[in-house]
């Protein structure tokens, strides 16, 4: 663990609840996160997504949700999705976290972006092939 933990963790929550200020804002990805996350679900979201970020980043033991199976599952998600979500990621985590850790989290959400968006193309194909 890093020096500073708990104020990583203060920033990391920081950083996860103005990114979904936005997102709950945006016209072009607000709709599918309110079409997923129920009015009454959205703190117990950002709750688990914060944890997620506290176990990506920070190692920390706590979250235990599968990712890939909730964005595979997701209608309609297409390269633009990902594009306006790290849009505004990126700033959130800039404005929010220190230099390094902003850094740090920008690159993982980068590679979770690509990570996400083959996930999807090969469930896609599969699905396909099984018609």
């Amino acid at each position: 663990m890093m020096t500073g933990t708990a104020d990583y963790e203060a920033q990391i929550s920081t950083a996860i609840r103005r990114f979904y200020t936005l997102v709950r804002r945006d016209d072009l990805i607000g709709p599918i996160f309110r079409a997923a996350v129920p009015d009454d679900h959205w703190d117990a979201h950002i709750e688990k997504i914060t944890s997620f970020w506290h176990k990506v980043i920070l190692g920390k033991i706590g979250y235990d949700g599968f990712p890939m199976r909730v964005h595979v599952l997701l209608p309609g998600l297409e390269a633009t999705h990902f594009e306006r979500w790290l849009s505004l990621f990126g700033p959130s985590c800039r404005t929010a976290c220190d230099g390094d850790l902003a850094e740090r989290m920008v690159a993982k959400a980068e590679m979770m972006a690509r990570s996400f968006q083959m996930g999807i193309a090969f469930y896609r194909e599969q699905q396909a092939k099984a018609r």
